[in-house]
């Protein structure tokens, strides 16, 4: 019985070829493109979770608006699991770019956590700022152009990539959200250090 059904079978297949081999090309191509979808999704977190180690991404932020101690960073080292904490400064700012405001974030940058990739140009002395990429072409800017955030001059040394910030947004884009300005955080931008800390404290004077 089995013999007499895959001989009628190969006669049926025989008999129309084009459209015997129409439904295995479609068949196949089903095959072919659930396969690449259920191995998208895992491919896309693997290649995000290297990205992140690469650059030392952290796995936890904790923030404060009255800001944080050395010794509340040494307490929070003694939490089973921690690996290692560093702190950092972070500003929010209005900048006028062509006689408008927008609201960009500024962060000290570090070599041990969180690294950022210099694209062009230099990573920042004192009075200078890197940016996103982003910010200089949406603005015509060019590196060595100077900003103005808090009523003084900043000269843009550089443009980076931030894992912190690793989405791209080509037509519209929000980078957080803020208290100040529209409320919404349209670029981030990175400066030394010691630099952070003077603007913060000119911010409060």
């Amino acid at each position: 019985m089995s013999k007499q059904i895959f001989n009628n079978s190969i006669r049926n297949i025989s008999k129309s070829l084009p459209r015997f081999f129409s439904l295995m090309i479609m068949s196949l191509l089903g095959v072919f493109a659930f396969s690449g979808l259920q191995a998208t999704a895992p491919d896309m977190l693997n290649s995000l979770d290297h990205y992140l180690d690469d650059h030392n991404t952290y796995d936890i932020k904790i923030t404060s608006t009255l800001g944080l101690s050395n010794s509340d960073i040494i307490e929070l080292e003694k939490i089973e699991g921690i690996k290692e904490i560093i702190g950092s400064y972070s500003k929010d700012a209005l900048v006028n770019i062509n006689n408008e405001d927008i609201v960009i974030s500024i962060s000290s940058f570090s070599e041990k956590i969180n690294t950022i990739t210099l694209k062009e140009g230099n990573l920042p002395n004192s009075n200078e700022i890197v940016v996103e990429e982003n910010m200089l072409k949406k603005n015509n800017l060019n590196i060595g152009d100077k900003i103005s955030i808090d009523e003084v001059f900043y000269t843009i040394s550089g443009s980076v990539d931030s894992s912190l910030y690793f989405n791209y947004c080509g037509v519209s884009q929000t980078r957080g959200t803020t208290s100040i300005g529209t409320g919404v955080i349209e670029y981030y931008s990175f400066v030394d250090t010691s630099f952070l800390i003077k603007i913060i404290i000119t911010a409060f004077i």
